[in-house]
């Protein structure tokens, strides 16, 4: 389940009718996705702690809150009948051989006891003695996030990857006999606004990415939080 739905999408960037949800499934996935890789840190093979003494089921991970890696408003680890493996947002592995990855295994927790807030993982069985390790795949959240303003930011990443696609080699000038069309774009009060859709779209997300994040910056000061003048958009479409 994504941030926004195709309707949403269309609402908030002013999108024709007849645009089909068809037509948006893509481009809204790929900026949920683009959006969760610059708000999520990840961390493969973390040693929790806890104690694997053939009882205990409590483990704790060094960073949170656990993000959502999917979009989908719920964090979630592998649990048979509540969420699959290729659907979970972190990864519970036990070893036999700390040495030897082949030796990994996935093991299920219990969600209702997990805390994704504070970093708490708890297991569905408590691991065996025979065990040499267990480790955790994640992804956390670095900063305090705004889900809201997310939310519309995503959104309007979607409709500019969309019309990014539509319009991106439309012509700043057009003219027709007498009738001249110019995308140039304006000069308003934060600055210049640009004219083509894609461009407008893009401008409204950079307006708002920064209000994304409610508190200064906790651990993680990213490139494009620090250097304003960067197009954090145009970082986004260069990395997928």
């Amino acid at each position: 389940m994504p941030y926004n739905t195709w309707f949403d999408v269309k609402r908030v960037c002013g999108l024709e009718d007849s645009v089909s949800e068809e037509e948006l499934e893509t481009f809204i996935t790929k900026a949920d996705q683009a959006i969760i890789e610059k708000i999520t840190v990840r961390v493969r093979d973390e040693v929790p702690t806890g104690d694997i003494d053939g009882s205990n089921q409590e483990y704790w991970v060094e960073h949170y809150p656990i993000a959502d890696t999917n979009a989908d408003a719920q964090v979630q680890g592998y649990e048979d009948g509540v969420c699959t493996q290729a659907n979970a947002d972190f990864h519970v592995y036990l070893w036999t051989d700390a040495s030897d990855v082949d030796t990994k295994t996935e093991v299920q927790v219990i969600n209702s006891k997990c805390d994704m807030l504070r970093g708490r993982i708890y297991l569905k069985t408590p691991p065996a003695t025979t065990y040499e390790q267990i480790t955790v795949d994640y992804s956390y959240y670095p900063n305090d996030i705004n889900f809201e303003i997310l939310k519309l930011c995503a959104a309007l990443y979607a409709g500019y990857l969309y019309t990014l696609s539509k319009y991106s080699l439309y012509p700043r000038k057009l003219k027709l006999g007498s009738l001249t069309v110019d995308f140039g774009g304006r000069v308003g009060k934060t600055g210049e606004v640009p004219g083509l859709p894609h461009e407008r779209l893009l401008y409204e997300f950079n307006r708002n990415w920064h209000m994304i994040f409610k508190k200064p910056i906790k651990k993680v000061v990213r490139e494009e939080v620090k250097k304003a003048s960067v197009s954090l958009a145009e970082t986004l479409l260069s990395e997928e």
